[in-house]
């Protein structure tokens, strides 16, 4: 198969799985409303499960070293508590919002995500790149001004689970574009090399339980 095509496949998976995970997410939330918190711990105790195993059997085929495992902690630290942040923040208001609002919010993500990695990444974006994103941003804002479909079911719940809702994408933002940041200087502390996605993500859950 051509790389073309590998791409197009991953790039289904990632949007059916994703897309899933939200349908779920709020469906779960359904019968645990007033138990976000705990609904919130039970997702990162399946999310250790899962990246710990992975990260075994790669470290067994030696895809993953010690010199990877030994890396500083505080940045994954940091990551699990911007992850631990995120899950509640985003449990809490996905119990009260509708399902078709989530996804609008979802939407500025992509705007603090931007905004970060040119502060903190000093990554410089073109005029396109930023006027799509300038787009987003009306888009969400024209959504909940117009008092209609997701829009309605916004302004009826408040102004305080819809900003929850988004402060809960800025941290995920935060938690992604720091995720880099250790890629990156992975890349000098290892002499070169990359440190494996799955030593990441499993540290960084790992401290997110802790959190």
């Amino acid at each position: 198969r051509s790389i073309g095509t590998d791409v197009a496949l991953a790039t289904a998976a990632v949007v059916a799985t994703g897309t899933a995970n939200r349908v779920l997410y709020k469906l779960a939330l359904v019968p645990l409303r007033q138990y976000p918190f705990f609904l919130a711990q039970f997702a990162t105790f399946g999310y250790v499960v899962v990246y710990f195993s992975i990260l075994f059997f790669r470290y067994q085929a030696g895809h993953v070293t010690d010199e990877m495992l030994s890396l500083p902690q505080k940045p994954f630290i940091l990551i699990g508590l911007l992850e631990a942040l995120a899950a509640a923040a985003g449990m809490s208001a996905g119990a009260i919002l509708s399902g078709a609002s989530i996804p609008i919010l979802s939407q500025t993500y992509l705007v603090w995500q931007l905004v970060l990695s040119a502060i903190f990444l000093k990554r410089r974006y073109r005029l396109n790149e930023i006027t799509g994103c300038f787009l987003v941003t009306v888009g969400v804002v024209i959504t909940v001004a117009s008092g209609t479909g997701a829009g309605a079911s916004l302004q009826s719940t408040g102004i305080l689970w819809p900003l929850l809702m988004i402060i809960s994408f800025f941290l995920q933002a935060a938690d992604t574009v720091l995720k880099e940041i250790i890629f990156i200087d992975a890349a000098k502390n290892l002499k070169g090399g990359s440190v494996d996605l799955f030593v990441v993500n499993s540290y960084g859950s790992a401290y997110q339980v802790w959190s």
